[in-house]
């Protein structure tokens, strides 16, 4: 039977949270300013006093490390309260996830990995990514049994660098090459590659984005594991489209986008057992044109209050989305975990009323 989930957050809850997101952003758009300014006059000075000049680029380059470590530093711990109240307000069967979240090693955590990723260039950072997904899963725990997630920085760093980096710097460097070529001789081999690059680019995306969405999905809970399963060409042809429709309509389609994704992972999220079988299947049950309305509806409405209705937004969108997802097991007593204890925790009930 299918069991469906709850998601019992309040806006009012998220709102310190998404107000200190939106002011990192607004100081965000303040310090580029400032750098492109002080980058700007070392460029009209380079001429006329060259040391000045070295000078006031140098300055502009520390302002923009030190506003990169802080940022990111800001970004992470309002993630720490975000992740908790989210995490905490997911509910199934009637039983909310706990977590034993220690702010502390949260703290140490971030500022070693963030140290450490500025230390490599970015190359720890993959791992710093892992670790983080690995701190909110493992102390979370859901009837005192807790998810373990499985996957590695290593497998993480490949996907970046070979999935993602030298494909796109390749195509970038192809697309740039074929358009100054295409405008200096005309030729129409090169203007043809324009857009062959572009798509491309898309391609390569839509392919990085699937893959990293399926090392981040790959949970263990007890003797079960929760993994995302689904044919590589299917995902690559639905992101690709997905990114395509944002991209022509200007934005415009990205909430529905969005919806659409969470949907598409919902339903090709199984829960496998121990020997590899499938045990149960995640899924999405529900008027899905009128949620991907009412997802654009509460998205419009963070635009018209510059932000400042996000917290409700994300409240009343996750209510919705999570009351209409579902985990079907078979009816045969036994579940996630392992004796009655597991057997227990998705033994089938009622699914409630769809609206």
């Amino acid at each position: 039977m299918k069991n469906y989930f709850n998601f019992r957050v309040r806006g009012l809850q998220l709102f310190a949270v998404c107000i200190g997101y939106l002011l990192c952003i607004v100081a965000g758009g303040y310090s580029g300013m400032t750098i492109s300014m002080h980058y700007t006059q070392a460029a009209a000075m380079a001429a006329v006093d060259p040391v000045t000049s070295s000078a006031v680029a140098r300055e502009a380059l520390v302002e923009l490390v030190v506003f990169q470590i802080l940022y990111l530093l800001a970004a992470c711990l309002l993630a720490f309260f975000y992740m908790r109240i989210c995490i905490e307000g997911i509910e199934y069967r009637g039983e909310a996830v706990r977590t034993d979240y220690s702010f502390g090693r949260y703290l140490g955590l971030v500022a070693l990995g963030t140290l450490l990723t500025f230390v490599t260039l970015g190359i720890y950072y993959p791992w710093f990514i892992a670790r983080m997904t690995r701190f909110f899963s493992d102390n979370a725990t859901y009837r005192d049994r807790p998810f373990h997630f499985k996957g590695a920085g290593w497998t993480l760093f490949c996907l970046m660098t070979f999935v993602l980096m030298i494909p796109y710097g390749i195509l970038a460097f192809v697309l740039y090459f074929s358009s100054g070529v295409a405008a200096a001789t005309g030729s129409a081999f090169f203007g043809i590659l324009v857009p062959v690059c572009g798509v491309g680019i898309l391609l390569l995306l839509a392919l990085y984005y699937y893959l990293e969405l399926k090392w981040f999905i790959d949970f263990a809970y007890g003797e079960y594991r929760i993994r995302l399963k689904s044919p590589v060409l299917v995902a690559l042809l639905f992101f690709f489209i997905q990114f395509t429709l944002s991209i022509l309509t200007l934005g415009l389609y990205l909430p529905v986008a969005l919806a659409m994704i969470y949907r598409f992972l919902v339903d090709n999220t199984v829960l496998l057992s121990g020997d590899g079988d499938e045990a149960g299947r995640f899924g999405y049950q529900g008027r899905f044109g009128y949620d991907c309305l009412y997802v654009f509806g509460q998205s419009m409405l963070v635009l018209l209050t510059a932000g400042i209705y996000l917290a409700w937004a994300t409240a009343r969108i996750g209510r919705r989305l999570a009351s209409r997802t579902y985990l079907e097991c078979p009816d045969t007593g036994g579940a996630v975990g392992s004796g009655t204890e597991g057997a227990e925790a998705i033994a089938p009930v009622v699914a409630p009323e769809l609206g």
